[in-house]
């Protein structure tokens, strides 16, 4: 494997699964990486003649593979918990967002008579657009998603990938200019679309569906383009990276709900996203002083909270050991309980 898969590759498996990867550093033995699709003879999404269903949420991709494939379930002694991973000798393709892009391009594919591409064809239009709008090169972008493994529907949203720190920030800056200019182009949920979208996912988030509508109302990286549901995520670049998985180890603590002031939040646009905090209050854990951070490596709780809000968390509390330093941190996403609030706005 000459360049190791991160954060939005997609990976296929001599039995035909497909996960989507998770992080940017992996185990030497196995890639993070989470169930997204599985073939079934009766399932609603198709590709080479073949059926797939698509799982959602994460305890049920659990228990599909501890029922029938259990060798992609691993205790990892480096976050102390069980993850989902595939062993490197059972990948036989990676999908990668920035090659498939940079594919189309080069190959100057021409999709406007195909109906079954036009989900593709707002994908390069939006890439286009931020292209144009940020600066950022086509090299350091890339499709995900449906898309990048050809198993798009009608109901498919655009889903894009941005390369490193400072192409992410100049991308995030031209989305906070061009939101609702022209609206009909691109522009955050409206309140008929905040409502699908709670249905979906925002009765997991334990908010009201006005918490849950104000957060994600006010969010760049999400929204609508020509109509489409639209997700960027933002990424690190390899070279950004300053540890190997190895090198880092965190231990459960157990659980812990807390409240605290958001000190820096010039992580929260990335995945995994990160909020350091000057905590106010805890229950859980004693060693509160040494809380840090909160983080997250789930899509759905960046650009939550800005610099001076003060947020309340709930998560799995851990110790955090690197090589020269101890401290801990909240992890939320990985619990159906975990959430996320801001109790006081800024802007």
């Amino acid at each position: 494997m000459d360049v190791e898969p991160r954060e939005g590759d997609f990976l296929e498996t001599n039995e035909g699964l497909i996960f989507d990867v998770k992080g940017l550093n992996h185990p030497h033995d196995r890639v993070i990486a989470f169930l997204r699709y599985y073939p079934k003879m009766d399932g609603t999404r198709l590709r080479d003649g073949i059926h797939y269903e698509k799982i959602y949420s994460l305890s049920q991709r659990y228990a599909f593979l501890e029922k029938n494939f259990p060798h992609y379930l691993f205790y990892d002694k480096f976050s102390d918990e069980t993850l989902q991973g595939v062993p490197r000798e059972n990948i036989i393709k990676i999908y990668r967002p920035d090659e498939f892009l940079k594919n189309i391009i080069l190959k100057k594919i021409i999709l406007e008579g195909d109906s079954s591409s036009s989900l593709l064809i707002k994908c390069l239009d939006m890439v286009k657009m931020i292209h144009l709008q940020s600066g950022v090169s086509f090299d350091k972008m890339g499709i995900s998603g449906s898309l990048l493994v050809n198993l798009e529907t009608e109901k498919s949203d655009i889903d894009l990938m941005i390369y490193g720190s400072w192409n992410a920030r100049k991308v995030y800056k031209s989305l906070s200019k061009i939101h609702n200019n022209p609206p009909e182009l691109i522009h955050p949920y409206s309140e008929e679309e905040i409502v699908n979208l709670y249905k979906f996912r925002g009765k997991e988030s334990n908010l009201s569906f006005q918490e849950f509508s104000r957060l994600e109302r006010r969010k760049k990286l999400q929204g609508i383009f020509k109509g489409t549901e639209y997700y960027i995520r933002c990424i690190k670049d390899r070279n950004e990276l300053k540890s190997k998985y190895q090198e880092n180890e965190y231990k459960s603590m157990g659980r812990g709900t807390l409240r605290g002031v958001v000190t820096n939040d010039m992580e929260a646009i990335f995945t995994p996203c990160k909020y350091l905090i000057d905590i106010t209050n805890i229950n859980g854990i004693k060693s509160s002083k040494k809380i840090r951070e909160i983080v997250s490596f789930r899509g759905r709780f960046c650009e939550l909270a800005r610099k001076g809000e003060l947020i309340e968390a709930c998560g799995k509390v851990e110790l955090v050991k690197l090589k020269d330093i101890e401290y801990y941190r909240l992890l939320i996403g990985s619990h159906p309980e975990d959430y996320f609030r801001v109790l006081n706005f800024i802007g």
